[in-house]
């Protein structure tokens, strides 16, 4: 039983090292961008859906940078860990949890244009706020992340302070440029803060080291 308790605590170990080099902060942070700059491309004349459509060979860009250097930089210096269904099941509920936030932010942003003239000027923010807040902190949950309660408290925040911009300093579209602007541009800076201070902590092995190791280990 100890044993058993001992291979579980050295798995979410592995599983939480995976998530601590900021891949996956950069690559969040490069997806909720669409918040920022997809109202701009709406207003261009590309349409709610064209204007995120139009974002989308971008994300894909990000996500095979971030397989191409979990491979090649992150791989070489823990090694592949091979975890068990739950693990697996956390890791796809962090994917499946991060797109149904965009597509409700999508929805909710074609709702609330149609809907603008009638009075429900906070409705809207405080919902999408709340709908952040939760997922992200699910997210937190699941993957045992504790800075993802800090993105839930960061991206809830800013439909409102968007909002506020909005009524009260005439702000662009509800404020989504500035305040996704900034909170998407916060985890990307601390997603590469991770990825850089995790470079540094785990230098790659080098093949002379691996040779003269092995040559030593041969005496």
């Amino acid at each position: 039983m100890v044993a058993n308790m001992n291979l579980n605590e050295l798995e979410r170990k592995a599983f939480r090292s995976t998530f601590q080099d900021g891949l996956w902060d950069i690559f969040i942070g490069i997806l909720f961008t669409q918040f920022a700059i997809a109202p701009l491309l709406s207003a261009r004349g590309f349409g709610d859906f064209w204007s995120s459509a139009a974002l989308f060979p971008i994300y894909m860009m990000a996500l095979a940078g971030v397989i191409v250097l979990k491979k090649y930089a992150v791989a070489p210096r823990l090694g592949m860990v091979r975890f068990n269904k739950t693990r697996k099941s956390k890791f796809k509920k962090l994917i499946l949890m991060t797109n149904i936030i965009l597509v409700i932010g999508i929805i909710a942003g074609v709702l609330f244009v149609d809907l603008s003239h009638l009075n429900i000027k906070w409705l809207f923010p405080a919902t999408f706020s709340l709908i952040l807040l939760i997922g992200f902190s699910a997210m937190a949950y699941w993957l045992d992340l504790t800075r993802f309660y800090l993105y839930g408290a960061m991206n809830g925040l800013a439909v409102v302070v968007g909002e506020a911009l909005y009524q009260w300093a005439g702000a662009s579209h509800h404020g989504f440029p500035v305040a996704f602007g900034v909170t998407s541009s916060m985890m990307i800076i601390i997603g590469i803060v991770l990825l850089v201070k995790f470079l540094r902590k785990h230098p790659k092995p080098t093949e002379e080291l691996n040779i003269n190791g092995a040559g030593n280990h041969g005496r």
